[in-house]
């Protein structure tokens, strides 16, 4: 007890079931602003991910996380894209996802502890992510019939009427707040 009352005990080393509670405190500066969806959102991949982790390595200590634990993460991404088509940005994005959270709870927790995917990522360079534009006739035929939006509440087709006119997603519209709204001066616009 006086070793640890004098800075010379052993750090308590969270397990990952833990570590996104302390991540979530250590970031709440990051959110203000943002509405609760738009919280819930930016979250929903990182737990992914971290979930992902414990389910192939176990609810270990993060001081007992090594390099053949991100491998194994990597291996089982490797087998869902071949046998699934998913992405290899998708893989990417959650070893990284997982990386970043734990070097933050190290910081956060002052231990002296490193996670690294250097070296693992997927190689995008051949991989398609281009989005087709939703051709013309389709717009006039589906959204711009007369009669068709005529089922959706007032909010919903002001979300979706800015949406076409800005492009900006139905979230962001969602979230405005009247200080993102400027009306005046040359060109009216959205803060996002």
């Amino acid at each position: 007890e006086a070793a640890a009352l004098l800075g010379g005990g052993r750090p308590e080393f969270p397990v990952l079931s833990e570590v996104l509670d302390i991540y979530w405190t250590a970031t709440e500066a990051e959110n203000l602003g943002k509405s609760a969806d738009q919280i819930r959102r930016a979250r929903a991949p990182r737990l992914k991910a971290l979930n992902n982790f414990i389910a192939l390595v176990g609810d270990k200590q993060i001081n007992q996380i090594t390099r053949d634990d991100f491998h194994a993460l990597r291996n089982w991404w490797k087998d869902r894209i071949e046998q699934l088509g998913l992405t290899r940005n998708s893989a990417n994005k959650d070893m990284v996802y997982v990386a970043s959270t734990l070097r933050r709870v190290a910081l956060e927790r002052q231990l002296d502890l490193e996670f690294s995917t250097d070296r693992m990522m997927f190689s995008e360079k051949d991989e398609k992510t281009t989005r087709l534009p939703i051709p013309d006739a389709w717009i006039i035929e589906k959204i711009l019939a007369p009669g068709a939006l005529d089922g959706m509440n007032s909010q919903a087709l002001g979300i979706l009427l800015t949406m076409i006119n800005t492009g900006a997603r139905p979230s962001e519209i969602a979230s405005l707040t009247a200080a993102q709204i400027h009306l005046a001066g040359p060109t009216p616009h959205i803060s996002i």
